[in-house]
């Protein structure tokens, strides 16, 4: 038998090592190949299992969280257009939201419980938003009739003045009460609230369609019967608000509990896939070793051509490995080479990159749920009311900082999950009460039901004086939602608007009184002094008839005390030393108001000057004294100071006597009202004080309690507009007599026309007499006059001025006096003088009357004889 003959050629050694290079590397590449089936199937079953079940659960947390995100927009839009707009937009997000929940995979993550409380919470988002939707609409629809009843109410503006003018009787009052109500109405913010108005309202409307109104008011009845709807108006849209913000907590609940379950959804579906890449990075480990060690054996056989091929796919597989690897650790910057490849190394390349993009896709949708998550909580936390949410076990399981700043607990006493009546406890250990919306206490304990199966209103009254409002709204699972609402300012305003109201009202009464009583008090002097001048010889007469003027000047005084409180008098403002006025007034007193009551003087010296009515002012801090002194009857000190305060200059009078309760300052500025005994006071002091302070422009303010004394404040503000204010020109000293000089007497009152016409043509002056503007008119265009004589107010809406520009149109030069016992200096349809002109206050004296009227016949620096 011949020996196998081995192979001497370098072709064939190369052959044989080529051949032998091939049969190793197609085991390798058998070998490779196995680990490369295996490692891409482990990367398809990944990329098949687990990807799609964190894109589902993160893209369905993105979708409910930017729902969310939308309802606190939705609740605040203002716009019906705008709102059917979002309308729209949600629609189609919650169609989104519901395909995405119809579209999750049926696998092991969304099976069982967990994926049932998935499409509950998705289903319950979307019903909740739809219902905000909803919400939002009804209120938009409630506050459009409420505009629409408002415009309502501006229309019949002009018709209520007019009402004002025609009637002066109950009905007047019936319709300005009628119209407050519904002022009120459209800001009350509760329900007891407007059932008390609605029942004011309904018996008001019942008295004015019973009484007798005039033609020109037959409006009233089709006008309150317009206006009847506003408080079921009001209170369905206090509800719907409520509704509106029961929404949003729902909501927030919702979303809160959906980002949870994906949450855990994601971090389970996280180990899983952490797990299987540990498990893929076990195998390549040992297809790389294994292929290492045949790479060796290739090496050593089959020389460098052998080296090459497995050198380069080694390279290529450690470099998937190590990237893989870097990946699985968390590194984002980990490249995946061999792309480009068509082979299974470029498949596996590819599934790598894959598993790659989805993880960055996983980490981006979590960030984004998160920032939701975080925009919700902002939402929630920043609300200016205060939000707690108590579960069906009446246990607190949610709330906001503003919750203890409304119920006063301190942070470190309120948990997650303590029960309720440990809250009521220390609530009620804080000395906090809760009434109900009619006024009555009632426990803190007690509402818990009643809380939990339907909508409830309450007051929380803290002992400092904050009011908070709470309403609680059942939630459906069980449990209740509070709303805490900070009421305390808005009912003081209340009470201010209130009192302003009050006092307004009460100052016009007054301010018609005197106008009507002044004519009278000029009747009755000007008829008293004529009596005077015939009756001078008989001293018995002569006596009754002085103390007569006497009793009717005490009576002027008192109406100029009425038309002060009504801030209707005309004042002679002047830039005064307040200073100066304070020591001469101290001086003059004696710095004494009793023997046993002295008065201390803090008075801050260089005190810039204002302008004020001095005369006014003296008189004001004098009645200021007088209270003092009698609020010491065992005698004391009362102090007056002045100083500067906040850029006005503030004077106070402060005594430490018997005090005042709230119930007496409620009603110090009252005309007439006095807690003085009979005789001692007329109950006008501090009312003037009041018309005067307002009228100035400045504030006045009252501090008592009883037994701690009383301290008056008044403010007054630095002159702006220094410029001299307009006086009246000087009467006279000695009245010419009359000369037969023609006079044109305008007076409605037919009891004054004919008094000073009979003074006038005692003081020898000829006389026409005239009612009114229109006849004034014509006989100014019949007749040459020296003089006209005119009253301010006059019939069908016109004035004296009316009468003084038609003589000025007429009768060019011609003089003229004005007379009256009132006239409106303030508010809508204040009268203001012209300038240069004098004015004759009623009542006045004959020989008042008669330095008036030489003075306008015969104005200073005319050398004209008469």
């Amino acid at each position: 038998m011949s020996a196998i003959a081995l192979p001497r050629t370098v072709r064939a050694k190369l052959l044989i090592a080529i051949a032998a290079m091939l049969t190793l590397m197609l085991g390798s590449g058998i070998l490779a190949i196995s680990g490369l089936n295996r490692t891409g199937s482990a990367l398809a079953s990944l990329s098949e299992e687990r990807l799609p079940d964190i894109l589902s659960a993160t893209r369905l947390a993105q979708q409910s969280t930017a729902l969310a995100a939308l309802a606190p927009f939705v609740s605040s839009v203002e716009v019906m257009n705008q709102l059917e707009a979002e309308t729209v937009r949600i629609d189609g997000m919650i169609r989104d939201l519901g395909q995405l929940v119809a579209d999750l995979p049926d696998s092991a993550s969304f099976a069982g419980e967990t994926g049932q409380r998935v499409r509950d919470l998705a289903s319950g988002l979307s019903q909740a938003i739809r219902q905000l939707l909803e919400a939002s609409r009804k209120t938009l629809e409630l506050r459009a009739e409420m505009v629409e009843l408002h415009y309502g109410f501006e229309r019949h503006s002009e018709a209520q003045e007019a009402l004002a003018a025609a009637i002066w009787t109950s009905p007047r009052q019936l319709f300005s009460e009628a119209v407050e109500i519904i002022l009120v109405a459209r800001i009350a913010d509760g329900s007891w609230q407007l059932d008390q108005l609605e029942a004011r309202f309904q018996a008001v409307r019942a008295g004015l369609t019973s009484a007798e109104l005039p033609a020109r008011a037959a409006w009233i009845p089709r006008f309150l019967d317009q206006q009847n709807s506003l408080f079921d108006l009001r209170r369905n849209e206090l509800q719907s608000q409520q509704r509106v913000r029961f929404l949003l907590a729902s909501i927030h609940t919702l979303s809160a509990d959906m980002g949870a379950e994906v949450a855990g959804i994601i971090a389970t579906t996280s180990a899983a896939a952490e797990v299987q890449s540990e498990a893929l990075s076990a195998t390549l480990e040992r297809t790389k070793r294994n292929i290492t060690i045949l790479g060796v054996i290739a090496l050593a056989a089959a020389a460098l051509t052998a080296l090459y091929v497995l050198t380069d796919l080694a390279r290529n597989l450690d470099a998937v490995t190590r990237a893989m690897s870097r990946l699985a650790a968390g590194d984002r910057s980990a490249g995946i080479p061999g792309l480009q490849r068509s082979d299974e190394l470029g498949s596996l390349a590819r599934a790598a990159s894959v598993f790659k993009d989805a993880s960055f896709e996983r980490e981006r949708l979590a960030e984004q749920v998160i920032e939701g998550n975080r925009l919700v909580d902002a939402t929630f936390t920043n609300m200016s009311d205060g939000i707690s949410v108590f579960d069906r076990e009446q246990r607190l399981i949610s709330w906001n900082p503003r919750f203890l700043t409304m119920t006063g607990l301190a942070a470190d006493s309120i948990r997650h999950g303590i029960a309720f009546g440990a809250i009521a406890d220390q609530l009620r250990a804080a000395d906090v009460t809760l009434h109900g919306l009619h006024g009555g206490q009632v426990s803190h304990l007690e509402t818990a039901n009643t809380r939990s199966s339907t909508m409830a209103s309450y007051e929380m009254h803290h002992p400092d004086g904050r009011v908070i409002e709470i309403r609680s709204q059942p939630m459906p699972e069980g449990g209740f939602v509070t709303v805490y609402m900070d009421q305390t300012d808005r009912r003081r305003i209340e009470r201010q608007l209130h009192q302003a109201q009050r006092m307004e009202a009460v100052g016009q009464l007054t301010g018609g009184i005197a106008h009507d009583f002044n004519n009278f008090l000029a009747a009755i002097s000007g008829n008293l002094q004529m009596l005077q001048d015939r009756l001078f010889d008989d001293p018995e007469l002569s006596q009754r008839i002085l103390r007569a003027l006497d009793a009717t000047e005490r009576a002027a005084s008192v109406t100029e005390r009425l038309l002060a409180f009504s801030r209707q008098q005309a004042l002679r403002p002047v830039l005064t030393r307040v200073d100066e006025l304070m020591f001469n007034l101290l001086e003059l007193l004696g710095y004494r108001l009793a023997p046993t009551v002295e008065i201390r003087a803090e008075i801050a010296p260089d005190l810039p000057a204002i302008v004020v009515d001095p005369g006014q002012l003296e008189s004001a801090v004098l009645n200021l004294l007088f209270n003092a002194r009698d609020a010491l009857p065992e005698g004391g000190t009362v102090t007056l100071s002045a100083t500067m305060h906040k850029g006005a200059l503030s004077l106070m009078v402060a005594d430490q006597g018997i005090g005042m309760s709230q119930e007496v300052l409620a009603r110090i500025y009252e005309p007439f009202f006095t807690t003085k005994s009979n005789g001692r006071g007329s109950g006008l002091g501090l009312s003037m004080v009041y018309g005067f302070i307002a009228q100035s422009g400045g504030e006045i303010s009252v501090e008592s309690a009883p037994g701690a004394g009383t301290r008056v404040r008044i403010r007054l503000p630095l002159p702006v507009d220094m410029s001299p204010a307009a006086t009246s020109g000087a009467l006279a000293e000695v009245p010419e007599p009359g000369q037969g000089q023609h006079i044109l007497l305008v007076e409605d009152d037919p009891l004054v026309r004919e008094t000073v016409a009979d003074i006038l043509l005692s003081l020898g002056y000829q006389v026409r007499e005239v009612p009114d503007a229109r006849a004034a008119r014509e006989a100014l265009a019949q007749s040459r006059f020296d003089l006209l004589l005119t009253d301010v107010l006059l019939p069908e809406g016109l004035t004296g001025f009316d009468v003084a520009r038609d003589a000025e149109t007429l009768q060019p030069g011609l003089p003229v006096l004005f007379a009256s016992g009132y006239m409106q200096v303030e508010g809508a349809g204040a009268l203001h003088l012209p300038e240069g002109a004098t004015v004759l206050r009623k009542p006045f004296r004959k020989s008042e009357l008669a330095r008036a009227v030489s003075s306008s016949l015969h104005p200073p620096g005319d050398g004209a004889a008469a």
